[in-house]
């Protein structure tokens, strides 16, 4: 591979896309005058590789490359044989493709090559097109932001593409395609519009009022107009997060005490033996992570080390892990609560009519010894979910927990065995099963399942996700001067018939900044407003060619 071309080849992330801008500085050089390439398939040995070009010299090249009667007939795929423009010598018998801007990915003229994807071939169509005059290799997410500029998308779509391009599993895929679609895009654009046309009501009532030419109604209408709109956005942003951790992945820890069979689960649910499995209790040191996909959600599993419960742990490595353990178990948003059914029905005299309550003394008395907390430190809230009702046995959790009573293969008797299971069955979050057998995995999986249809939602029935942290910030900060338009214009007499005009005005004049401001926080989510520096952060990490 040629060096000079060897950062064509790099991977990257794509974090944005597409940009409506009412006021665009078109300050960037990359969008003003250059004219770029890219290799936009990725890198390696491929049946087919793509090569793209954006700028006002695109038709120079492709007459150059391939020859203008391509030129005649835009949008269509021609097969020619591109010849390196100084030596004249054959590249490759590719497919070639004229996109005459606006009509196009960047919004300007644009031409694609698809050339067989062997490296010598592709190094020697990017060499070709370094050496012509005006065009230049193209940074990372140079094209999406050409889109951008040229309003071809805002950052919201922008975004969803990032996201579809990096989605892994079905359900991170159908959230970006409806990001990418426009849904944020459109939500938070009937947002602004209805601050634009409040701000436009609040001013018209301060210029003209004196002239009686303004209805007396307006400002009611506007303040009522405005609490459902905060309402509106107050609901958008309590939504548990579920977009953003869908985005990211959800996080997983198993936890309990040691050989309780936590690396035996981890293995269970992966399919493959991803950590160390023995009898001598404490084989686990570290935490071991897998990603895996179960029904379209994306799982960060961690197993941990065995937390001792009554029995400190002595050895500095382990005392370690556990404190990692605990670490992990803190910040996950699933706790897979292990338990060997043989600690439970050691606890006390099995009693067929008091399983249930005998059950909840043990988990609360297990979780003390364990000494688990949450995200804020605090002793970690745990609940029995009621498969019947829907009722909790105990305080409702900041994250969910499954409880999973392991090694149901050693209950040798059948009444006890059948009574553990009906446990399982009544309550959602509690899953009998034996890792050794698989006996119960079924259940388990669909617990899980359920599990993180709560916490990230379904792309397919629910409004538009929140799933970029930047979105919620300036969500917030909208909603912040929303709000304190709301709170003044609450503060204003109800009859103000003995307030004179230009008092009035003066309050109103100072309740407009905070619309303004509203209005500019909305606009920073989709590029209405903008600087370079929040541009380039939005677009570094996008692919090279995309």
């Amino acid at each position: 591979m040629f060096p000079q071309f060897k950062e064509f080849f790099s991977f990257g992330y794509v974090k944005s896309r597409h940009l409506i801008l009412s006021c665009r500085s078109v300050s960037s050089d990359s969008v003003a005058g250059r004219t770029i390439f890219a290799l936009s398939s990725g890198r390696g040995k491929c049946g087919v590789a793509v090569i793209r070009v954006s700028g006002s010299q695109s038709r120079s090249v492709l007459c150059a490359l391939a020859g203008e009667s391509i030129l005649s007939k835009p949008r269509f795929a021609h097969l020619r044989t591109l010849r390196d423009p100084q030596s004249r010598e054959i590249l490759d018998r590719a497919i070639v493709l004229w996109f005459p801007g606006p009509k196009s990915f960047t919004g300007e003229d644009t031409c694609e090559f698809q050339v067989h994807g062997g490296l010598a071939v592709v190094s020697g169509l990017l060499e070709a097109l370094g050496k012509m005059p005006g065009v230049y290799p193209a940074d990372p997410g140079e094209f999406s932001k050409r889109a951008f500029f040229n309003g071809s998308m805002d950052l919201t779509e922008a975004e969803g593409l990032s996201d579809l391009i990096h989605a892994e599993t079905e359900m991170q895929r159908k959230q970006a395609l409806h990001q990418m679609s426009g849904s944020l895009h459109v939500l938070y654009n009937k947002w602004r519009n209805t601050l634009l046309q409040d701000l436009a009501h609040v001013e018209a009532y301060i210029d003209f009022s004196e002239d009686e030419n303004i209805e007396d109604d307006v400002m009611d209408r506007v303040d009522e107009s405005l609490t459902k709109l905060s309402n509106d956005i107050q609901m958008h942003l309590a939504d548990g997060c579920r977009g953003q951790r869908l985005r990211d992945g959800v996080r997983a820890t198993i936890v309990g005490e040691p050989n309780v069979g936590k690396s035996s689960l981890l293995n269970l649910i992966c399919k493959k033996p991803a950590a160390i499995v023995t009898a001598i209790a404490g084989t686990t040191r570290d935490v071991v992570e897998q990603y895996i996909n179960i029904s379209g959600y994306p799982l960060s599993l961690a197993d941990t080390a065995g937390i001792r419960g009554e029995m400190p742990a002595s050895d500095v490595v382990e005392i370690e892990g556990i404190a990692r353990a605990k670490k992990f178990a803190q910040s996950a948003d699933i706790i897979l609560l292990t338990i060997n059914a043989s600690q439970f029905l050691m606890y006390t005299e099995w009693q067929q009519n008091q399983n249930v309550k005998i059950f909840k003394e043990f988990l609360e008395q297990h979780i003390s010894h364990l000494d688990l907390k949450n995200s804020s430190g605090d002793k970690l809230n745990w609940c029995l979910k009621s498969n019947d009702d829907g009722s909790v046995l105990n305080s409702t959790l900041e994250s969910e927990c499954i409880v999973i009573i392991n090694k149901i293969d050693l209950v040798e008797d059948k009444n006890v065995k059948k009574s553990l299971c009906n446990l399982g069955k009544s309550f959602k979050n509690v899953a009998v099963l034996s890792c050794l057998t698989g006996e119960g995995l079924p259940d388990l999986m669909l617990k899980l399942k359920l599990s993180l249809e709560i916490l990230c939602g379904n792309p397919n029935m629910e409004s538009p996700a929140l799933s970029q942290v930047r979105h919620r910030h300036h969500l917030t900060d909208c909603l912040a001067s929303l709000q304190n338009y709301l709170r003044k214009a609450g503060e204003r007499p109800e009859s103000q018939n003995n307030v004179p005009i230009e008092a009035q005005c003066a309050d109103l004049a100072i309740c407009a900044e905070d619309l303004r401001r509203a209005i500019h926080h909305l606009g920073r989510i989709t590029g209405h407003v903008s600087t370079d520096q929040i541009l380039d952060v939005i677009f570094r990490d996008f692919c090279i060619g995309k």
